[in-house]
């Protein structure tokens, strides 16, 4: 053990410094060793919540992408429906407007019709009445003489069955 003496080695001093350096493990391990640890525990604690909870969120997420998608096609389908409910709706405005006018114009015709009929009676009229008095006249002028009331409406009774 001499060759440990050439190197300047001292049992005590040695036993000291092994003494100290297990005081001073004992010191860090209760004082920074077990508090970095708590603190390293907590940190990864707390990132596998965050994991979970950005999981989650990615999971809502998907859930309400499917159900936006549901509710714009629930959407579309109505307003597909809508469209069409207008369109039929207009269909049966012009159907039913084109069916008004129609018989109103055929009530309008028809009452033009019968206007049209009646002024020519009343014409025909007129011009019977016009026709049997320059005949009347022009026969009283020819015969020379003045006809007579009773002869007038027989002359006019047979002008009035020729015309007729």
């Amino acid at each position: 053990m001499d060759f440990l003496k050439d190197f300047g080695f001292q049992p005590i001093l040695l036993f000291a410094q092994i003494v100290n350096f297990l005081i001073l493990l004992l010191i860090l391990k209760r004082f920074l060793y077990k508090p970095v640890l708590a603190m390293l525990e907590k940190r990864k604690q707390t990132i596998a919540d965050s994991l979970k909870q950005a999981e989650e969120i990615e999971k809502r997420l998907a859930e309400t992408k499917v159900e936006q998608e549901k509710l714009l096609s629930q959407a579309s389908m109505k307003a597909q429906s809508y469209i069409d409910e207008a369109k039929e709706a207009a269909k049966e405005f012009q159907a039913k407007s084109f069916e008004e006018t129609r018989v109103h114009m055929e009530a309008t015709l028809i009452k033009a019709k019968e206007t049209i009929e009646r002024e020519r009676e009343k014409m025909k009229s007129e011009l019977q009445k016009e026709l049997v008095g320059l005949v009347i006249e022009t026969t009283s002028k020819v015969a020379g003489k003045i006809l007579t009331v009773e002869d007038q409406k027989k002359l006019s009774q047979e002008i009035v069955k020729e015309i007729k």
